[in-house]
C-alpha cells in the first residue's frame, strides 16, 4: 500500500484520504500527502474533502426518498416544479434528470461558453435563468444519454420548492443525521467555516498552487465529506437506515432506460461498471484541483474510497490498484470497463483545413446569442481567427473547413454561407445560436 502512495507521501505535496472496506470492517484507513500547505496541515481520516460528483448520489438518493414521501412522482414533468422551463414540446421528467437523459445542456459548459470562469460567484438564480433560456435540448429526452450538471442542479432546486428546506437541511434530516455523519453537509454557503477542510492545488511549471473557488451551488456537487463519514455510508449500502430500507436502496441502483428499450449503466449517481470480470457500482467526481472516487465491488462486499486535492491525481486509477492487492485472487486480468461518465464525447479531431487572410477576415464581428446572453467577437490575429468574449482570454480557432472551425477537439463553429450567423458545439452543449450585429 505505501508503495502506491509513495509519490505524494511526502511534506510539501497534496495527497489525500482513503479507506479500505470489506464485509463492513475497515481493513485499512489513513491520510498521505498535506490537506493545506500553508500549515503543514497533514491529510487524515478526519480531513474533510469537496466531493464534486460524487455528491450525485445524495442528491439522486433524495428524489428517490420524496416519492416514498409521497411527494414527487419520479415520472413528473419538471414543468410542474420549473413553470419557468420551456415547453420544448416532449416532456422531461424527474427520471430524466437523474439518468442524464433529459436533453438539458450542461450549466458548466453554457457558464464557461457564456465568458464566465469557475472562479466567480455562482448565483443560484442566475443558473436558472440561464437554464431556462435555451431555446433547444441537446436531443430528444430519453433518446440519448449525455452526462449533464444542470439535471443534478435543478434537483436540488426542487427539493427546496417542493418541502421548503434546502438540499443540506433535508440531507441533513433524512441521511446525515441518522447515519451520525456528523462532518457531512451540501456546502450552500461559501462563507461557512469548515474545520479540518483540505485546500485544492494544482501544479503550474512545477510549482504548486492553491485554486480557489466561490462555488456555492450544491446537487451536482457541493457535497463536503471525509473517509470516517463515507465509512458509514458506505455501510448503509448494504444494510439501510433510509425510508423503506433495502426497497428504497433497490430504487437507487436501477439502471436508466432509453427510449428505445436500451439500458445505461448509470443508476441514481451511481455507475454499474465492471473490472477484471467483477461487477462494480460507485462514481468519480472532479473540480478545481478535488479528485475523488468511490469504488464498490458489491458482490464482494469491498469498497476503497479516495479522496484528494491535488489536480493531477487519478483517484479512480489509484482505487483499482488497490482493488488488485487485496482481490487479487478473484480478479481476471482482463482490464477495466470504463464508465459512461469516464468517457469522452466521441467527438475526433479533424483534418485542419488551409484559409487565407482574405477568407478569414470574412469571419470578422460581433456575434451574439440570446440564449447565453453574450457577445463572440472574432478577428485577425498572426494569420488566424481570434475570439475573444468577455472576461476570458482569446482564443485561436483552427480552421476545419470552408465555414467551419475549432479549438482543441471540444468546440466547434460552423458558420453559415452568408457569415451572418454561427452554431456551436461542445462536448455537453449543442446547437448554440449566434447571430451577426455588426454588418
Amino acid at each position: 500500500m505505501d508503495k502506491l502512495l509513495l509519490e505524494w507521501n511526502k511534506s510539501g505535496s497534496p495527497g489525500g484520504s482513503f479507506a479500505v472496506i470489506k464485509d463492513g470492517k475497515v481493513l485499512y484507513k489513513g491520510g498521505f500527502g498535506y490537506g493545506n500547505l500553508d500549515y503543514d496541515y497533514p491529510n487524515a481520516p478526519n480531513t474533510v474533502f469537496y466531493l464534486a460528483s460524487v455528491s450525485k448520489q445524495f442528491t439522486a438518493m433524495s428524489m428517490a426518498l420524496l416519492e416514498e414521501q409521497g411527494r414527487i412522482s419520479l415520472d413528473d414533468d419538471i414543468r410542474k416544479y420549473f413553470p419557468e422551463i420551456p415547453d420544448y414540446g416532449y416532456r422531461v421528467t424527474i427520471r430524466n434528470l437523474i439518468h442524464h437523459t433529459s436533453g438539458l445542456r450542461d450549466y458548466l459548459n453554457l457558464w464557461v461558453l457564456k465568458g464566465r470562469s469557475y472562479a466567480d460567484v455562482f448565483d443560484e438564480q442566475e443558473i436558472i435563468n440561464l437554464i431556462a433560456r435555451q431555446k433547444a435540448l441537446n436531443f430528444k429526452p430519453g433518446d440519448q444519454y449525455m452526462y449533464s450538471n444542470s439535471g443534478y442542479f435543478l434537483m436540488a432546486v426542487l427539493v427546496k420548492r417542493v418541502t421548503g428546506m434546502s438540499l443540506r437541511d433535508y440531507t441533513n434530516q433524512y441521511f446525515f443525521q441518522p447515519l451520525e455523519m456528523n462532518n457531512t453537509h451540501f456546502h450552500d454557503n461559501r462563507n461557512m467555516i469548515v474545520k479540518n477542510r483540505a485546500e485544492s492545488y494544482v501544479k503550474n511549471d512545477s510549482v504548486l498552487e492553491r485554486v480557489h473557488s466561490s462555488f456555492d451551488l450544491v446537487g451536482s456537487g457541493g457535497l463536503y465529506s471525509n473517509i470516517d463519514d463515507l465509512i458509514l455510508w458506505d455501510k448503509n449500502y448494504y444494510s439501510n437506515k433510509i425510508g423503506s430500507g433495502e426497497k428504497l436502496m433497490e430504487t437507487i441502483r436501477a439502471k436508466g432506460i432509453l427510449n428505445n428499450g436500451d439500458t445505461l449503466d448509470y443508476a441514481f449517481g451511481l455507475v454499474h461498471g465492471e473490472y477484471k470480470g467483477l461487477k462494480t457500482i460507485g462514481h468519480s467526481g472532479g473540480y478545481l484541483g478535488f479528485r475523488t472516487h468511490m469504488l464498490r465491488f458489491p458482490e464482494q462486499r469491498f469498497s476503497v474510497i479516495i479522496l484528494t486535492n491535488l489536480f493531477s491525481m487519478k483517484p479512480s486509477d489509484l482505487a483499482r490498484k488497490i482493488s488488485d492487492v487485496y482481490l487479487a485472487d478473484i480478479l481476471v486480468d482482463s482490464g477495466p470497463k470504463a464508465n459512461e461518465e469516464e468517457l469522452s464525447s466521441g467527438e475526433l479531431d479533424e483534418t485542419d483545413f488551409n484559409m487565407d487572410r482574405q477568407q478569414i477576415s470574412k469571419f470578422s464581428g460581433t456575434f451574439f446569442s440570446s440564449e447565453l446572453e453574450t457577445s463572440y467577437y472574432f478577428y485577425m490575429k498572426n494569420d488566424s481567427l481570434t475570439c475573444q468574449t468577455r472576461y476570458l482570454d482569446p482564443v485561436t480557432l483552427k480552421p476545419t473547413g470552408p465555414f467551419t472551425f475549432k479549438k482543441d477537439k471540444w468546440i466547434t463553429l460552423e458558420f453559415d454561407k452568408n457569415y451572418k450567423k454561427f452554431t456551436l458545439n461542445t462536448g455537453r452543449v449543442k446547437n448554440i445560436k449566434f447571430k451577426r450585429t455588426n454588418n
